[in-house]
């Protein structure tokens, strides 16, 4: 099951992200992702605009000043921010592009591509954070990640990543993507998956080519309901083909007996604590 353990890692950057790749050599950035000690100045629960010292009256966003913030970093001939341009946000933001947290704000922002923000995608995100500047933003930055603590909320990020990640006018995400998208999630100290390497090498090495949207959320389901021994699961009942399977391959593995008796029903296994 997903933990609420905190625990701090370096994650290299996945190679298949080459949209990511960096194009300007003038640009500083991170090299590793998750080693940024960012401490939030929430007292209260967590919110886009939670009681935070940083927080501001809402509705006080000033939209030009805002306007030249998103033009300080949009390509000129597209208008949009686009690889370069975020390159430089993550920049200046002092974070990895492949950090969680950016993809906490595309959520925010309800980007419909990545490596992409548009006008109107950075007005709205912008305002809903109550920001016009890039200081107030970089400071806003753990309170964003302590949103991956709510599960709802954590579902909600993990559902929008799906579109989020694959190309425009298909349905489904190619397993590369797929895995480090996971990644992204799951390596995220607030809501680590104990079992995410060894899936993400179960879906490579089954050579899916590509997962699709349910597929997708049933990965956060199983991630949040079964135990990384498996004791809960039951091949009787209603899990997709593709966990059956995986937890089949697992239990070979390790020599893992099945909890369902021969009537068909389930009995959840104690867990080895």
């Amino acid at each position: 099951m997903i933990s609420m353990v905190h625990r701090d890692t370096v994650i290299d950057l996945p190679a298949v992200i080459k949209s990511l790749s960096i194009s300007d050599p003038t640009v500083q950035l991170p090299t590793t992702r998750g080693t940024f000690k960012r401490k939030s100045s929430l007292d209260g629960p967590v919110g886009l605009h939670g009681p935070s010292k940083r927080s501001r009256s809402p509705g006080l966003v000033d939209e030009q000043k805002c306007s030249l913030l998103f033009q300080s970093y949009s390509d000129a001939s597209s208008g949009q921010i686009e690889v370069c341009g975020m390159e430089r946000l993550c920049a200046d933001l002092g974070v990895h592009p492949a950090d969680t947290v950016m993809l906490i704000l595309a959520w925010v922002m309800n980007a419909k591509q990545m490596c992409v923000f548009t006008f109107c995608e950075w007005m709205c995100g912008m305002k809903k954070l109550n920001c016009d500047d890039i200081e107030t933003l970089r400071q806003l930055l753990p309170d964003l990640e302590l949103l991956l603590k709510q599960k709802e909320t954590l579902r909600s990020i993990f559902k929008f990543a799906f579109h989020f990640s694959k190309d425009p006018g298909r349905r489904s995400l190619d397993i590369p993507f797929a895995c480090s998208m996971l990644d992204v999630i799951f390596s995220h100290r607030y809501c680590p998956w104990p079992l995410l390497k060894d899936f993400s090498s179960f879906l490579t090495s089954r050579r899916l080519g590509v997962i699709n949207c349910d597929q997708w959320n049933n990965i956060f389901d199983f991630a949040d309901s079964i135990r990384p021994d498996f004791g809960n699961y039951c091949d009787k009942d209603a899990w997709p083909v593709l966990f059956d399977e995986y937890v089949g391959s697992r239990r070979a593995q390790l020599s893992l007996s099945p909890p369902c008796t021969d009537d068909g029903s389930c009995v959840e296994m104690a867990a080895d604590i």
